[in-house]
């Protein structure tokens, strides 16, 4: 087994660069994180830790891996997957809430509000 670790290691840090190194990159950008991230969901903070990583590997190591670049753009698309699920059930709970959107009255609810369809070419007309 230890010998199993050994290579791992090797092979990572052929890969990634010296650990101490990768870990100084790291921390300094994920202390920049959570220096400015209060605002940041638990999600949003560990997805932001886990692409810091990441660059943290691609700065002290193979720039040109690309499954380092793969995973930064995986980390941040959970988070944009579940922002546009939670607007879109706030857009649909605000349409069931007020009767208005979709096909409720001819609106279109957007995330900004609502804008009205005409009932026919040129019978448009904007209501509040």
């Amino acid at each position: 087994m230890e010998t199993d670790i050994k290579d791992i290691l090797i092979e990572r840090g052929s890969r990634y660069g010296e650990f101490k190194r990768h870990a100084m990159i790291t921390m300094s950008l994920k202390r920049t994180v959570d220096f400015y991230g209060d605002q940041l969901s638990d999600d949003q903070r560990e997805a932001l830790h886990m692409i810091v990583h990441k660059i943290g590997r691609i700065l002290n190591g193979d720039p040109n891996y690309v499954d380092s670049w793969v995973d930064i753009a995986g980390y941040a698309k959970l988070v944009a997957d579940r922002l546009e699920k939670e607007s879109k059930e706030q857009v649909q709970t605000h349409a069931v809430e007020t009767g208005v959107g979709g096909a409720v009255g001819g609106n279109t609810v957007y995330s900004t509000g609502t804008w009205p369809m005409p009932a026919s070419p040129g019978s448009f007309s904007r209501t509040a």
